[in-house]
């Protein structure tokens, strides 16, 4: 089908930004691998991993109850915490069982690995106190078995915002986002690299501090009132620039769908159809309790059985997603593979690839 009209598009392909300036992503520079007690992985000293292989704090039954969460794609929803998640650390000497306070000095916020629950420092905490709403979750960090770590906290927000990314026209490349849907739970997961990207200021109305992906969102007047940018004051905290507009630059629409199917209706409503990625299915895997509900719905053959091993295949189908999906969007696109079936764009894109060991995300037009 043809790319929708630039009349009717719901996004801009420039807009006004925040004149009192870019927001900052705040984050503790290395905190993570330096830290490796963070790492839930390191959890397997401790305790045993199921025939799945799921580490059981992902499954265990306050968090599933509470938040919902899923042991494929590791998404929760943080709207519904109640209650705080107190996370557990591992010692870092094992001679001793004991744990080096030195360690957390400068882990100002750091995102826990496999978690959604964010590591803050107590003192940024009580730093922001006067700018955070009743939207942030506090819990408490704790070694296996013993004491809890004053000087950590736990953070949900409950308040979910989303780094988006900046549409590049007529680009084919990693330049642009794609959304695949999980399919355990069928949530919206972003798919390639990070373009630029930008906050949406609707979105954040009141300029409260929020978490976004495990780092700290702040607005200008926050860190300038903090002197967050004084490396004295805050060592090791990193603080990038994040561009503020006041409408959309990307066909994401507002707010973001946290589901496929939410967004597939959003799609289909504007540009009268949705093309859905194709699921490999290999001698490891099956298809999730989601997509095979969804295969049963629908009666779209969205799955794919290749051979063990094989990864190529999965690789072209992924690509000729996001091709069919940028087609909506770029008439360039839609007029240069319209006219090809699945199969024919398949049967190119693995020649492209053999041709030129490129992908089909830089497919050329």
């Amino acid at each position: 089908m043809p790319a929708i009209p630039v009349k009717e598009r719901w996004w801009k392909s420039r807009a006004e930004s925040d004149p009192r300036g870019d927001w900052g992503i705040c984050f503790s520079h290395s905190a993570r691998p330096k830290a490796s007690w963070l790492q839930f992985k390191k959890f397997e000293d401790h305790v045993s991993f199921d025939s799945t292989g799921i580490v059981p704090f992902q499954t265990d039954p306050s968090v599933v109850s509470q938040l919902g969460s899923c042991v494929v794609c590791n998404q929760w929803n943080e709207s519904q915490a109640t209650q705080p998640i107190d996370l557990p650390l591992l010692p870092t000497s094992k001679r001793n069982q004991s744990f080096n306070h030195k360690s957390v000095q400068r882990l100002w916020v750091s995102k826990a690995y496999t978690s959604h629950v964010t590591i803050m420092h107590r003192r940024m905490l009580e730093s922001l106190g006067p700018y955070l709403d009743d939207n942030f979750v506090i819990g408490k960090v704790y070694l296996i078995g013993q004491e809890s770590i004053d000087e950590l906290v736990t953070v949900i927000d409950r308040k979910r915002v989303m780094l988006r990314v900046r549409y590049a026209q007529n680009k084919l490349d990693y330049n642009n986002r794609s959304f695949m849907p999980c399919h355990e739970c069928g949530r919206m997961l972003p798919y390639g690299s990070i373009g630029k990207r930008y906050v949406l200021l609707p979105e954040l109305s009141d300029r409260s501090p929020r978490i976004v992906e495990g780092s700290l969102l702040l607005p200008p007047e926050i860190i300038e009132s903090l002197k967050l940018r004084d490396r004295i004051r805050w060592p090791n905290l990193v603080i990038n620039p994040v561009l503020a507009c006041k409408e959309l630059l990307d066909p994401i629409p507002s707010p973001f769908p946290a589901t496929w199917e939410a967004f597939q209706s959003f799609i289909i409503e504007r540009c009268g159809a949705m093309p859905f990625p194709r699921s490999c299915i290999t001698g490891f895997s099956e298809p999730g309790d989601w997509v095979s509900k969804y295969i049963v719905r629908t009666g779209q053959p969205i799955c794919l059985n290749i051979e063990r091993g094989h990864d190529t295949p999965y690789l072209h189908w992924t690509h000729l997603f996001f091709l069919r999906f940028r087609a909506l969007f770029d008439k360039r696109v839609a007029e240069r593979i319209d006219n090809w079936c699945d199969d024919q764009l398949f049967e190119f894109l693995q020649d492209y690839y053999q041709a030129s060991w490129r992908t089909g995300s830089y497919f050329p037009v």
